[in-house]
C-alpha cells in the first residue's frame, strides 16, 4: 500500500516549504527548531518529496561511505555547528563504536544511538543538493553528509537501489541506553574498546566532560576563562596562521576537523570559514569555557546545561605534545 502522509505531516511539509522560500539555505536542524519538531519528524514529512529512508544495515552503509569521494560532513548542536570537507577513511567497528579516523574527517559514532539514515535531495540556489543524514534515538540529526562538486554521486544512487525503502518506518524516539554515571565507569568502557583515541568521544557521549574539568581544576590543571576568550583565540590563531582542531557533536556522534580562517561576526553568530572546515558558533549558547592544560591542552566549551558544546585543540598532531604556538595562544587567555 503506498504511503499517504497524514494531515499533520502535510501541514508540516507546507510550513517547511514556506520557510525555504525565504531562506533556501536553512538547515534541516534549524528549520526543525523553528517549527518545534524533531529533525526526523521533518524528514518523515518530506518522504517521497526529496527524502527517502534507508535500511537498517548501519555497518553496511558505513563501510561504503569512503566511496563518496570528497564530501562535506556536518555535526551540530544548538548554537554550534562544525563542517569538515574531505574524504572518509575506512571505518572501524569495535563493539558498538563506529570510527572513521582519517587525515581529513574524524567521525566517531555510537551504533546504539544511530536510529536511522535518510537520503535527501533538495533544490539549492545554485544546484540540486544531495546527501545523507543520520538520526539519533532522540530524533535529532547526528551528522549530515552533503555531496559537493567532485563527489561520487553514483554511490548515493546505488544506496537508494540497495538500501532504499518504499515504506517509511515508525520514527518515534526510543529511550537511549543508560549512560555511565562516573568517570570510573567511563574508564572501564574506554579500556574495553581497546582504543585510546575514543576517550574524547566517550566523554562527549556520557556527558562527563564537565566532571573531568572539575577534577582537573582541583589539581590546578584546568581553569575557567571568559566566554569572549573564544573569539580572541580564534582571531589570534588566524593572525598566526595556526591550525586548530575543532570537535563538535552530541551523544550519538562527534565530528573533528582542522579549522583555519579569519573569524567574523554576523548577527548572533561567530563564523570561521576555511578550505578544510567551517565553524558557526552562537556566543549566547556558551555557558562555561575552561582551559585544560596538559600534554594535549584544549579549550573546552559547555552549554548552559553543562553539556559539551565545542572543543578546540592543537591542529598540529605530529607529536604527542602540544606545539609551542598553541601553548602560547592558550596561555595568553586571561583567567576569569
Amino acid at each position: 500500500m503506498p504511503f499517504l502522509p497524514t494531515l499533520a505531516q502535510r501541514s508540516l511539509k507546507a510550513r517547511w516549504a514556506a520557510l525555504e522560500v525565504h531562506e533556501p539555505t536553512l538547515s534541516g536542524a534549524e528549520a526543525a527548531r523553528r517549527l518545534r519538531v524533531t529533525p526526523v519528524e521533518l524528514a518523515a514529512a518530506r518522504t517521497f518529496d526529496g527524502f527517502r529512508r534507508l535500511g537498517d544495515e548501519r555497518t553496511a552503509i558505513a563501510s561504503h561511505l569512503c566511496a563518496f569521494g570528497r564530501v562535506v560532513v556536518r555535526a551540530e548542536a544548538p548554537g554550534c555547528a562544525l563542517e569538515v570537507a574531505g574524504t572518509f577513511a575506512a571505518p572501524q567497528v569495535r563493539g558498538e563504536q563506529l570510527s572513521f579516523d582519517g587525515p581529513e574527517i574524524t567521525l566517531h559514532a555510537d551504533l546504539r544511538r544511530w536510529q536511522s539514515t535518510w537520503a535527501f535531495e533538495r533544490l539549492g540556489r545554485v544546484r540540486t543538493e544531495r546527501g545523507l543524514v543520520a538520526f539519533a534515538t532522540d530524533g535529532e540529526a547526528a551528522w549530515t553528509i552533503d555531496l559537493v562538486p567532485g563527489s561520487n554521486r553514483g554511490v548515493l544512487d546505488a544506496f537508494l537501489d540497495v538500501f532504499g525503502e518504499l515504506e517509511p518506518r515508525d520514527e518515534r524516539p526510543v529511550a537511549p541506553p543508560r549512560a555511565c554515571a562516573t568517570l570510573e565507569e567511563l574508564a572501564r568502557d574506554w579500556h574495553a574498546t581497546g582504543r585510546s583515541n575514543l576517550l574524547q568521544h566517550l566523554l562527549w557521549r556520557h556527558g562527563l566532560g564537565a566532571s573531568r574539568v572539575e577534577r582537573l581544576a582541583r589539581d590546578q590543571r584546568a581553569e575557567r576563562v571568559d566566554r569572549d576568550c573564544v573569539f580572541a583565540l580564534l582571531e589570534a590563531s588566524a593572525s598566526s596562521r595556526h591550525v586548530l582542531l575543532a570537535t563538535c557533536g552530541g551523544t550519538a556522534a562527534t565530528l573533528s576537523g582542522r579549522l583555519h580562517g579569519v573569524p567574523t561576526r554576523a548577527g548572533d553568530w561567530w563564523n570561521v570559514v576555511g578550505s578544510e572546515g567551517a565553524l558557526h558558533l552562537r556566543p549566547e549558547a556558551i555557558g562555561e569555557v575552561w582551559r585544560v592544560l596538559g600534554p594535549r591542552s584544549s579549550l573546552e566549551l559547555f552549554d548552559h546545561e553543562r553539556r559539551p558544546l565545542l572543543t578546540l585543540a592543537d591542529g598540529c598532531l605530529q607529536t604527542s605534545r602540544d606545539s609551542l604556538p598553541w601553548t602560547r595562544l592558550l596561555l595568553a587567555l586571561p583567567q576569569r
